[in-house]
């Protein structure tokens, strides 16, 4: 496994946004950075990444990988005023970015924080509705096509999508997980289905959360109406679902 000791926090975000580090990779850089910092007498490399990742929505599961690490930190004496304040912060911001907060109150702002390019088919979507709430789903659609177009268009914005989508899993409560699951990677994937997209780029790029999640979709399928899923997967482009396709 590769590591990244001579990164500065903010590389690892961009890093870690990008796909070019992983969740182990993040952690072992903190590792890394807790002993390089006792043996400098420096401290608070590893808070001030959490601090800093917890200010944007695609970077957000970063504080959530880190929360052990952090609070081991923060239970050290303080050593000055200064510290003791950016402490304090950050276990705040930690509390904030732990699963369950994300709720279909907030998820819409959630998604558009990290996906702007959602904000305006959400609007086509409430604008239908004429000034009735339209549900968490029927919002969720906005971001499911946003995703599709990537899928057809743009890979870096479907890598952007991706990585907000399995937030959603690790940050949302359960409905926000459940509708995760059904209202957007169902949502894709009968999209694609139903317009001849190949649904493998996306497939392929969901992080462990949201993969997770996708495959007890694909399970659920198969055990309750394994013939309509297998005539729907037929009659689609050349997605396949390789752990079922013996």
């Amino acid at each position: 496994m590769e590591r990244f000791p001579d990164l500065a926090p903010l590389d690892i975000i961009r890093r870690f946004n990008s796909g070019e580090m992983t969740d182990d990779d993040v952690i072992h850089w903190a590792e890394d950075q807790v002993a390089l910092d006792n043996t400098l007498g420096r401290e608070g490399t590893v808070i001030e990444l959490a601090m800093l990742s917890c200010r944007d929505n695609n970077s957000q599961r970063i504080a959530v990988l880190l929360e052990d690490l952090v609070m081991e930190v923060v239970d050290f004496d303080y050593s000055d005023e200064q510290l003791a304040r950016l402490r304090e912060r950050c276990s705040a911001l930690i509390r904030k970015a732990r699963p369950g907060s994300i709720d279909k109150k907030n998820c819409m702002d959630f998604i558009i924080g990290c996906c702007p390019q959602t904000a305006a088919e959400l609007s086509n979507v409430r604008r239908y509705f004429k000034g009735d709430v339209p549900g968490l789903y029927n919002e969720l659609s906005a971001y499911s096509k946003f995703i599709v177009h990537a899928i057809e268009n743009s890979p870096q914005d479907l890598d952007q999508a991706v990585r907000c989508l399995d937030s959603l899993f690790v940050l949302g409560d359960s409905e926000i997980r459940n509708a995760g699951a059904v209202g957007v990677i169902e949502s894709v994937l009968n999209i694609c289905g139903n317009s001849k997209i190949d649904a493998k780029p996306f497939i392929e790029r969901l992080l462990p959360a949201s993969k997770r999640a996708h495959v007890d979709l694909e399970k659920f399928w198969n055990d309750t109406y394994p013939s309509l899923l297998r005539r729907f997967r037929e009659s689609a482009v050349p997605y396949k679902n390789d752990s079922n396709s013996k």
